[in-house]
């Protein structure tokens, strides 16, 4: 059980990350609920990161390839 709570919760988390990920590369601004130090702290923790970066970099290459195949 325990193990089904912490992977609903992961879900969750990453759903919200990636909502506020969208909010911010489509620049709607921050949401009234993230205070303006959490919303800084994702931009340059999260989002303006090499790591990051590359992540992002390989997903759309991937996704990019995969939808040449569909």
């Amino acid at each position: 059980m325990k193990e089904y709570a912490m992977k609903q919760i992961q879900s969750q988390y990453k759903n919200k990350l990636y909502h506020l990920h969208q909010a911010y590369l489509k620049e709607k601004g921050r949401p009234k609920y993230v205070s303006p130090e959490d919303w800084n702290w994702l931009i340059k923790n999260k989002w303006s990161g090499s790591k990051f970066q590359v992540k992002l970099s390989y997903y759309f290459e991937r996704n990019f390839l995969i939808g040449l195949y569909l």
